[in-house]
């Protein structure tokens, strides 16, 4: 076997060499014109200089006056609003021919452009020159007057409006795709409670305002579109998320109702439009179309109108009607309560809790007598607030009581203010912040109390120390100074005493330390009003917290070593701040 490696190259025959001084190889095949050597230099410089290279500058498309013709107006609107977005069509015609269903539309923009636009939509793109349109073969240069025969006389075409175009084709139908963050729902007033109810127990905010529709389309409907035959009024709920987007199965449900149009808002509220619809043209360009408040594009069950808002829009929260048998009553001791107490608009349900901290307890009449031997000696005595009714009675503290009594109904603060319900109990529908202050009526000197079967006010002026139920009053004070003490007292007070009219001699003339005692009752009952008119830091952080300033109050327990109480009225302000959002 030889060995491959010893062979000889054999040479290449010298007719088949490079050619040098010609620049060009020696093909066998005459026919073959070979490839630029230039030296055996293949660099991109030489290349550069040669006419037609991939290296000189492109030729800009020129601009022409080019018209699309289509088969439809959805076709028309969908290249339209494409050209539109591409920066063109400021200038655009609508045009119709005598007859027929086709659509044109005419404007100035650069001919590859056009061509693409067009023929995505399954359009012919003519140009126009010399008052004709002359049909384009779609690649080249723009076809020369002349070159096809006769062309299309443009005078045939009459111009159309841009709304009739809108009109014409329709709404189609697309997904519902991710939820907004916000939508309007149209329906008749006698459909509003059951909305407002439902979308407050998803902790959404609903607010209302009345609304004019009138005909936008003076053409029948076509399509999926609907159209308002006369003017007439609805109600427009507006929901809107606290953070993140309104429930998925919350729009299928409303999309699903025959009797309300739930739209999405485009364009600032200057468009609505009904969910699972939408029109060939994008939102922002029919927006500058709307010469009202706002359009309504919608389905056979709302139709498209010009909307027009009437009045302010208002809070939905207190359309949610209660039953009738709820009563809210006074538990003020006296017979003028202090504040007009609103009639309530939600129920008591039950709900699970666990582990949900004390801020109150509700007392009933016979409770009063256990108290002092539950809480005499117990650090509660010292900062708890009894605040007494006819037969109901409050006890709470700033900052909550944060502890279980073995008597009375234990009770959360769920705010604004000194609004509570039992532990084991929420309001139903879920209703916001400022809902429940307006339903219940709640302030600085009222406190309510929200019960399964109805409501107790608590007037907060006549608070009190819990201690003040087995404290009596103070014994008499005999200040055990030395005779001498005793007799220079008596004379200060014969110094500071004006000289009066001698009354009658009593029976038994009162001694020096008779007039000395009462001397010093004057000063310690002095010293005892000053003390009870001294505000601590207690009190602050309690109006603080009636008030609703929880982030106040929890800074004063903070600052005060008492990090427990600071941290549940933080934890109270996060809750109801998250409840305010949605």
């Amino acid at each position: 076997m030889s060995d491959p490696f010893s062979r000889q190259v054999e040479p290449i025959p010298a007719d088949q060499l490079p050619s040098r001084a010609s620049g060009r190889t020696a093909p066998d095949d005459p026919s073959d014109d070979g490839y630029e050597v230039d030296d055996y230099q293949f660099d991109d410089e030489a290349r550069a200089e040669e006419p037609g290279s991939r290296a000189a500058d492109p030729v800009p498309a020129p601009v022409v006056d080019l018209a699309g013709r289509f088969g439809s107006a959805s076709a028309a609107l969908i290249y339209l609003g494409q050209a539109r977005a591409a920066g063109y069509g400021s200038d655009v015609r609508i045009l119709r021919p005598a007859s027929g269903p086709a659509w044109w539309v005419a404007g100035t923009l650069p001919l590859d452009l056009g061509r693409e636009l067009v023929a995505a939509v399954g359009g012919r793109a003519y140009v126009e020159s010399g008052g004709r349109l002359w049909p384009d073969t779609g690649w080249g240069p723009p076809p020369a007057p002349g070159a096809a025969r006769g062309g299309l006389d443009l005078g045939t075409l009459t111009d159309a409006d841009l709304t009739e175009l809108v009109r014409v084709a329709g709404l189609r139908a697309v997904a519902l795709g991710v939820a907004p963050a916000e939508a309007i729902v149209l329906l008749r007033g006698e459909h509003a409670s059951g909305l407002v109810q439902r979308a407050l127990e998803l902790g959404l905010s609903v607010s209302h305002q009345l609304v004019r529709l009138e005909p936008l389309f003076e053409g029948p409907p076509t399509g999926r579109q609907g159209a308002v035959a006369r003017t007439t009024t609805l109600t427009a709920m507006r929901l809107t998320a606290g953070k993140g987007t309104l429930p998925p199965s919350l729009l299928v449900a409303l999309a699903n109702d025959p009797f309300v149009t739930v739209c999405r808002v485009a364009v600032g509220g200057r468009l609505l439009v009904e969910a699972g619809f939408a029109s060939p043209l994008p939102d922002d360009q029919l927006a500058a179309l709307v010469d009202t408040d706002a359009w309504l594009l919608a389905g056979p069950g709302a139709g498209c109108a010009r909307l027009t808002w009437i009045g302010e829009a208002s809070d939905a929260a207190g359309l949610a009607r209660l039953a009738d048998d709820y009563p809210l009553t006074p538990a003020s001791g006296s017979d003028d309560p202090p504040v007009h107490l609103s009639v309530p608009a939600v129920r008591i349900v039950p709900a699970r809790a666990h582990g949900i901290p004390v801020d109150a307890v509700l007392l009933e009449g016979d409770d009063l007598e256990t108290l002092p031997a539950l809480l005499e000696g117990h650090p509660l005595a010292d900062i708890a607030i009894l605040v007494q009714g006819r037969d109901r009675h409050l006890l709470t503290a700033a900052g909550g009581l944060l502890e279980r009594l073995a008597i009375g109904e234990p009770l959360r603060a769920v705010g604004p203010g000194p609004l509570y319900v039992p532990i084991g109990y929420r309001f139903r529908p879920r209703i916001p912040a400022a809902a429940r202050r307006r339903l219940f009526g709640q302030d600085e000197r009222t406190a309510v109390v929200a019960l399964p079967e109805g409501a107790v006010a608590f007037d907060l002026s006549r608070h009190e120390p819990v201690w003040t139920l087995w404290v009596g009053p103070l014994p008499d004070i005999d200040p055990q100074l030395p005779v001498e003490a005793i007799e220079t007292l008596a004379a200060i007070e014969v110094e500071l005493t004006p000289e009066l009219p001698k009354p009658a001699p009593p029976k038994e003339p009162p001694t020096a330390g008779r007039r000395a005692r009462d001397w010093i009752a004057r000063l310690a009952g002095r010293g005892q009003r000053e003390a009870s008119e001294r505000r601590s830091w207690r009190d602050e952080a309690w109006d603080a917290e009636v008030a609703g300033n929880l982030p106040a109050a929890a800074e004063l327990f903070s600052r005060h070593g008492e990090p427990l109480r600071a941290a549940h009225l933080y934890e109270r302000a996060a809750l109801e701040a998250d409840r305010f959002r949605r």
